[in-house]
């Protein structure tokens, strides 16, 4: 699998939003990633609704292709889940990815995207995004800056009878067990 590089200061991450419509202004985001360093980008489709959709299923395939062809955006947030991504995964080229690869982030509906990652070889991040970074933790919001910039970090889970000890080695694959299902059907 290829992974993308790390995160560092004054790097550019862009905002998109390839679902639903957001609900609420990005601020939180904004300001949490600039404080990281990043320089923040925003997508057209941050603004964007049709429907229930933040855009045309044209205009959010085209912010998602605009991102990922820029060779200065190092890494792709997307704002918000809910449905969408399905509708426009195969009308984005993602080859560009692999001669430049860039973290992709979202969690929810984004399961798509990461499993259409996958299938060409490249990691991503099922991670927060910006949509709900008002309400996370400040632990889940630092193991997603740890992981951006290719810092170490560890978990540590309350031991269980039933835990085993050892190493293990292998493939992750989460998200959004319906459309871990649609995505199967249709490749």
């Amino acid at each position: 699998m290829i992974q993308p590089a790390a995160l560092k200061k004054g790097d550019k991450i862009a905002i998109t939003c390839p679902a639903k419509s957001l609900t609420a202004p990005m601020t939180d985001a904004i300001q949490l990633l600039e404080s990281w360093g990043l320089e923040v980008v925003l997508g057209e489709t941050i603004t964007a609704v049709f429907h229930q959709f933040s855009g045309t299923d044209e205009l959010r395939a085209r912010d998602m292709q605009t991102f990922i062809n820029d060779l200065d955006i190092k890494a792709i947030i997307t704002a918000r889940g809910g449905y969408g991504c399905l509708r426009i995964v195969d009308e984005i080229d993602w080859t560009p990815l692999l001669q430049n690869p860039k973290w992709i982030i979202g969690f929810s509906d984004i399961t798509v995207f990461h499993l259409q990652l996958q299938h060409l070889g490249l990691q991503s991040l099922h991670a927060q995004m910006p949509s709900t970074i008002k309400e996370s933790s400040k632990e889940g919001l630092e193991s997603l800056r740890k992981a951006l910039f290719g810092e170490e970090f560890t978990y540590e889970i309350a031991s269980s009878p039933l835990n085993k000890s050892g190493i293990a080695k292998g493939e992750l694959i989460g998200g959004n067990l319906s459309l871990l299902c649609a995505y199967a059907r249709i490749t």
